[in-house]
């Protein structure tokens, strides 16, 4: 999958800023709506990244896993899908 970008939400709970991995999106962007279809929770870090997508794109956890490896590689990572 091309168009994978990393972003930063300022709303997480303890003040620090939420990653979000923005896939499909082949341009970078500073601001974009998009669909959080799931999330990336790390067992071996603090912190989950969250994934987005624009409206007119479905994915896999197959497809999701090949784009985030680039990072997740480095942590025990698990994948959750959100209900479309």
């Amino acid at each position: 999958m091309t168009g994978v970008q990393t972003c930063a939400l300022p709303i997480w709970g303890d003040g620090e800023e939420l990653d979000v991995y923005l896939l499909g999106v082949d341009s970078p962007v500073e601001e974009y709506s998009a669909r959080i279809v799931g999330i990336v929770h790390r067992r071996n870090d603090t912190e989950d990244k969250l994934v987005a997508v624009p409206e007119r794109i479905s994915l896999t956890k197959e497809e999701i896993a090949n784009a985030v490896h680039f990072q997740e590689k480095y942590y025990d990572s698990e994948i959750e899908i959100y209900s479309q």
